[in-house]
């Protein structure tokens, strides 16, 4: 390929430009792109530049049409560790302490609060219970796959990522509760929290399906 060396003077636009099509050179086998096709795309050169992405196993679960918007978000900064624990804020002088309000004598962290401290276990214990699943390894990356593979049918699947979401979401709540109002929930009403949201917003999904399979077990859920 023809080889450009824009001046020093030229534009900066035209020197970026220049920058990129060098880079994107080195993507061609020969006169070909490295495609089936052997021919350039949009599409082919992006993902080519991107390279290859893991795929985490909570991505899906955070994303889907049945999750409250300020669930996700919040679930979403805690897989990526950039919830604003005590732990961090100490770090950041924002905060005195890295005391933990729902779990006294320990380190306020993501790692102890999704799920090792006590109380958070017994709220997604109670989750665990009324979607009637049995799962001892709480760890907050691998609880998504756990029970998702539990969970049975689409809908099902779609369900049980937005509870979990929501679990992560109140317990964030109540933290913050504990800390400027001086109240805790009692795991069973985080619960029944939770299972209020999701009532109406589950079913009006099933109706718009119209399986007998999905409204049996959403009755069977809220008996």
């Amino acid at each position: 390929m023809l080889k450009i060396r824009p001046s020093k003077d030229s534009c900066w636009y035209w020197r970026k430009n220049c920058d990129i099509r060098d880079i994107y050179v080195t993507g061609y086998i020969g006169n070909g792109w490295q495609s089936r096709t052997g021919k350039y795309t949009i599409k082919s050169g992006y993902n080519w530049r991107r390279g290859r992405l893991d795929q985490l196993p909570w991505c899906r679960g955070m994303w889907n049409k049945m999750n409250v918007p300020k669930h996700s978000f919040i679930s979403w900064l805690v897989m990526r560790k950039k919830l604003l624990t005590k732990d961090r804020t100490l770090k950041m002088k924002i905060t005195e302490d890295s005391d933990y309000m729902l779990c006294v004598g320990n380190t306020e962290s993501i790692e102890h609060l999704f799920f090792e401290c006590t109380y958070s276990r017994l709220c997604l214990a109670e989750v665990l219970k009324w979607l009637g699943m049995n799962i001892q390894n709480m760890e907050v990356t691998g609880i998504w796959r756990r029970m998702t593979r539990i969970a049975k049918g689409k809908i099902g699947r779609s369900f049980t990522k937005a509870v979990l979401a929501a679990v992560i979401y109140h317990i964030w709540k109540a933290r913050n509760e504990a800390i400027w109002r001086k109240i805790v929930p009692r795991p069973q009403v985080v619960l029944k929290q939770i299972q209020h949201a999701f009532k109406y917003r589950c079913l009006e999904i099933i109706q718009k399906k119209k399986s007998k399979g999905n409204m049996s077990w959403f009755e069977k859920l809220y008996r």
